[in-house]
């Protein structure tokens, strides 16, 4: 149903309107330099954030690899006290069933793998190669 049919009039044929003469197609100095100032401070902003993404990263890269190293130590003290704890501790044995031992060796070896992992993917994002963001 065309404009006409349903009672409302034809839209205005804006493709004959040209700009008038003596208007310079081009913008302004001003204007110009207005475009450069903000896009500067939006791309220092955006180094800013980069900078800051960087700091943090290097952070909690470090805590991880510490909670990592602890996790790795206490599971190593664990399995020394499973063992010699006999030994050690004569009277009182320390002394845990074999799948708790094998529960605890896997479970740290797939924390820490999976920690890894996580803090891998992090620190390095799969971007593509024109991705901004």
């Amino acid at each position: 149903m065309s404009p006409t049919e349903s009672g409302l009039p034809a839209p205005p044929d804006f493709s004959r309107i040209s700009s008038p003469p003596g208007v310079n197609p081009e913008p302004e100095p001003e204007t110009r330099l207005e475009r450069t100032t903000l896009e500067n401070a939006r791309l220092k902003l955006e180094l800013e954030g980069l900078s800051q993404d960087t700091a943090e990263r290097k952070k909690y890269a470090s805590l991880f690899f510490y909670l990592s190293c602890a996790w790795i130590l206490i599971i190593t003290v664990l399995l020394l006290f499973q063992g010699f704890g006999s030994f050690w501790f004569g009277k009182f044995p320390f002394k845990l069933s074999e799948p708790i031992v094998l529960a605890t060796i896997g479970s740290t070896t797939v924390n820490i793998l999976g920690i890894l992992y996580i803090v891998a993917n992090y620190l390095f994002p799969k971007k593509g190669p024109f991705d901004k963001t």
